[in-house]
This record gives C-alpha cells, sequence and structure tokens, in this order.
C-alpha cells in the first residue's frame, strides 16, 4: 500500500510539472514568448510562407531570418469563407457587439418578414458578444435556422471579404463603435443602414450616404433593406455618396 501511495504522489507530481510547462497554464508574458518562438520556429523552416496581402509579403520580406518565400492570397476564399466572396443579391452583414441594444433583435424581427419576399435573404453575424447565447436561441424561436449564419469573431481580412460579399452592412450600433464600419462599408463600395444616433455629415447622411432608421421600430428597417435591394440606382447613388464622404472628411483610401 506503502508503495502505491507513494507512485501516485510521483504521478501526480509529473502532471503537475507538465501543466505547468504547458503554454495554456502560463501568464501572458510567457505566453507570448512562447508563441514567438512558435512562430520564430515555423517562418525559419517553411518553404512557403503565406501572407494576407502584397503589404503583408513586403515586410515579411524585409526579415533576414525567413528562408521561405512570401507568397500573398495563398487560398481561395471560398474554401474559408462560409460563402462565395462574389457579391450574393440578398446577404446581409451585421458586424456590431452582440448587446440587446446593437439593434440585432430588430434585424431578426425584420428577416421574419423579409423571408417572405426574398426566399433567399441570409443574415451573416460576423462577431460575439454578452447577448450571444441569447440571439441564437431568438433564432431558432423565430424559425431562421436557415436565414442566418453566426461566425463568431472575424480577422479583419475576413471581415473584408464579407463585405464585398455582402448587399447590405448594418451598422445598428448606437454607440460611435459603429462609425469604423460604416467607413470600411464604403470603402468596399456596400450601402450602409444605420440607426438615426449616428447621423453626421461626417460619418453618413440619410438618404445620401446612407439610410438611417429609428432603433426599436423594425418595420422601418423592413422599408429600408427592400429599398436598398430592390432600387438599383438608389444603392447607386448612396455608394458615390458614401465615397465622397471618404474622400472630403476622412484620410481612409478607396
Amino acid at each position: 500500500m506503502e508503495d502505491e501511495s507513494w507512485e501516485r504522489t510521483v504521478h501526480a507530481k509529473k502532471i503537475e510539472s507538465i501543466e505547468q510547462d504547458s503554454p495554456l497554464t502560463r501568464t501572458s508574458t510567457q505566453k507570448i514568448t512562447w508563441i514567438r518562438r512558435l512562430q520564430h520556429w515555423v517562418l525559419t523552416h517553411a518553404d512557403q510562407v503565406f501572407v494576407p496581402s502584397p503589404l503583408h509579403q513586403a515586410t515579411f520580406q524585409e526579415l533576414s531570418h525567413i528562408s521561405g518565400t512570401i507568397l500573398p492570397y495563398p487560398l481561395n476564399p471560398s474554401l474559408t469563407l462560409p460563402f462565395p466572396p462574389e457579391p450574393i443579391s440578398a446577404q446581409l452583414l451585421f458586424t456590431s457587439t452582440l448587446t440587446k441594444q446593437s439593434g440585432i433583435e430588430e434585424t431578426l424581427l425584420a428577416l421574419c418578414h423579409l423571408r417572405d419576399t426574398f426566399q433567399n435573404i441570409r443574415l451573416i453575424v460576423a462577431n460575439t458578444g454578452p447577448d450571444q447565447d441569447f440571439f441564437k436561441q431568438r433564432v431558432y424561436e423565430l424559425d431562421l435556422k436557415r436565414n442566418v449564419r453566426f461566425l463568431g469573431r472575424v480577422s479583419q481580412a475576413e471581415k473584408q471579404d464579407l463585405l464585398r460579399s455582402s448587399s447590405i452592412s448594418l451598422c445598428l450600433q448606437t454607440s460611435g463603435a459603429c462609425i469604423r464600419d460604416i467607413y470600411e462599408a464604403y470603402t468596399q463600395a456596400i450601402p450602409v443602414i444605420a440607426t438615426t444616433s449616428l447621423t453626421s455629415p461626417h460619418v453618413i447622411i440619410s438618404g445620401k450616404t446612407g439610410l438611417v432608421v429609428p432603433l426599436q421600430k423594425p418595420e422601418a428597417l423592413v422599408q429600408a433593406i427592400e429599398s436598398l435591394l430592390q432600387d438599383e440606382p438608389l444603392r447607386t447613388s448612396l455608394l458615390k455618396g458614401g465615397q465622397e464622404i471618404l474622400r472630403t472628411q476622412t484620410d481612409w483610401e478607396i
């Protein structure tokens, strides 16, 4: 019995030692150091290094310790995205943090009405938030499982691809965090629907650079989405207005 007890003690100490050395149990500084070492090892041993853009390619080529070839855009986006990167006629993109004040509830209610007119309409939710589980349950309650896809938090590159493949960007959050989303939609020539709290000549002008709807009124959101999906001259006019704001009011590149 004493031998068995001693063996269990030794075994427990070995497990404890392994767990303490694991990257998952290290401090933040230790984790960063471990990740950097791993990255360095990969970069010095890989024959080819794939990066998301030519700018990244130029930056990585300046690093002398990389022995492999630096290549931008290695993958076909259709292999990594949930939907093809080509524009989809009735795809809505929602990128705000998932809270009960973000406008996602109004968006889901609007989708219930829109699916009767646009059978292939879909909503891509590309973010997370404290109320994410609540809204996933709402999707089931409203029978929108075929129309809504939750992607969680996405990278900036994935977000740009999603913008290019979408018909409308929904920026319904009441805080200033949505301003960046609006500008990003302008750069990708995607029409924007925002809330009245964001109306500003430096951000969005209703009817000139995008459409603005009052929050907590799903019927107004329904009308705005229908207009952008059915009125091509309106879309074109709003896109021109959005890019004009980028040129005259910001230092964003188009």
